[in-house]
C-alpha cells in the first residue's frame, strides 16, 4: 500500500512540474470543482470571444463536459451573474459553480463544452435542491445544487454526485451553447 501511494505522488509531482514546463497563458482562469476538490480551469477562449484559442473545436482535441450548478456554498466560488449577448439578445447568465468532468492535463488541454444542471424528470422539492433565477436568464431553469441520496443531502461539486442524479433522472442537462466553450485545462487550487 505504500509503494501504491508513493508511486502516486510521484505520478502527481511529475503532472505538476511537465504543466508547469508548458506555462501558456490562459485567457482567463475560471475557479472550479472536481471530485469535490477545488481546482482552476484555465481556458483559451475562441477568438471570436476576443481569445486566443480556436474558433471552433478540433476532432482531434479531447472533449470534456463543465457542468454549471447552483453555487455549493452561500457564495459562488466561480461565477457571479452577468449580461452575456445571445441570438436572442443580451441575457443574464446565472450566478453558478463549475464542476468539471475530469481533471484535464496542460499538455493535453480538451475542448469544453458546458451543461447547466437543473431538475430532472424525477425531481422534487423533496430531493432536489435548486437556486431560484433571474427572468431573464439564459437558463430559463433553476440551477440545481444539492440532491437527496438515501437520507443524505450531497452537494453537487462532483462529477459523481451529478451523474447519480442524472443516471436516478433527479437532474437534467441543459447545453450553454452549441460549440465549444473553448479549450481547457486543470490546475489545482492551492
Amino acid at each position: 500500500m505504500r509503494m501504491i501511494k508513493s508511486r502516486i505522488l510521484f505520478m502527481l509531482l511529475i503532472l505538476g512540474l511537465a504543466q508547469s514546463a508548458n506555462a501558456t497563458t490562459p485567457d482567463i482562469v475560471v475557479k472550479a470543482w472536481y471530485m469535490s476538490l477545488p481546482v482552476k480551469m484555465n481556458i483559451l477562449l475562441p477568438q471570436w470571444q476576443g481569445g486566443t484559442g480556436p474558433n471552433e473545436p478540433s476532432p482531434n482535441v479531447p472533449d470534456v463536459t463543465i457542468y454549471l450548478v447552483g453555487h455549493i456554498n452561500a457564495t459562488p466560488r466561480t461565477q457571479v451573474e452577468r449580461l452575456i449577448p445571445t441570438p436572442n439578445g443580451d441575457m443574464i447568465l446565472p450566478a453558478h459553480d463549475d464542476v468539471t468532468q475530469r481533471y484535464v492535463p496542460e499538455a493535453v488541454p480538451s475542448d469544453a463544452y458546458g451543461f447547466f444542471v437543473v431538475r430532472g424528470p424525477n425531481g422534487t422539492t423533496n430531493n432536489v435542491r435548486t437556486r431560484a433565477q433571474p427572468a431573464n436568464s439564459v437558463v430559463g431553469a433553476p440551477l440545481a445544487y444539492e440532491i437527496k441520496i438515501g437520507t443524505t443531502w450531497v452537494k453537487l461539486d462532483s462529477n459523481i454526485s451529478i451523474e447519480y442524479g442524472l443516471q436516478a433522472g433527479l437532474l437534467s442537462l441543459i447545453s450553454f451553447s452549441a460549440g465549444g466553450n473553448g479549450l481547457n485545462w486543470t490546475t489545482w487550487d492551492n
